[in-house]
C-alpha cells in the first residue's frame, strides 16, 4: 500500500494529516526521525486498524484466534514500515537522486558547478 493512500485512509482514524517541518539548514539525522515517528506511528497504527478490520471480517467463528491489536503489534507495523522506507531509500538509483537535484536546486543559493 502506498503512503498517499494511507495517509488518505488516516482520515477515518486521525483528525489531520501531519505537517513535517525540519529546519534543513540545521537538522540532523535525529531531528529527521524525531520529526517523522509520529507520522510513522501514525501510518503504522491506520494499517493495523485496517488489518484488524479485514480480519474480523473473514474470521467469525468463535474458534478464531482473535486479532493481536496490541502495542507489540503496533510497534511490529512500525518497524515494518521502516523496513520498507529503508528498502525504498536503498533502492533509489542515482538517477532518481539527480532528478530530485534537478527539482529543486533552483532554490541553491550556491549554484553547484556543473
Amino acid at each position: 500500500m502506498k503512503i498517499r493512500e494511507i495517509l488518505t485512509e488516516a482520515k477515518d482514524v486521525f483528525p489531520d494529516v501531519d505537517v513535517i517541518k525540519i529546519d534543513p539548514d540545521r537538522a540532523d539525522v535525529y531531528d529527521i526521525v524525531q520529526s517523522i515517528m509520529p507520522t510513522m506511528v501514525r501510518i503504522a497504527y491506520t494499517n493495523l486498524v485496517n488489518d484488524k478490520q479485514k480480519y474480523e471480517r473473514t474470521h467469525t467463528d468463535e474458534e478464531d484466534i482473535p486479532f493481536e491489536f496490541t502495542k507489540d503489534a503496533l510497534e511490529e507495523e512500525v518497524d515494518n514500515l521502516i523496513k520498507h522506507i529503508t528498502n525504498r531509500l536503498d533502492d533509489l538509483s542515482s538517477h532518481d537522486k539527480s532528478a530530485y537535484i534537478d527539482r529543486i536546486k533552483s532554490e541553491f543559493k550556491e549554484k553547484l558547478e556543473e
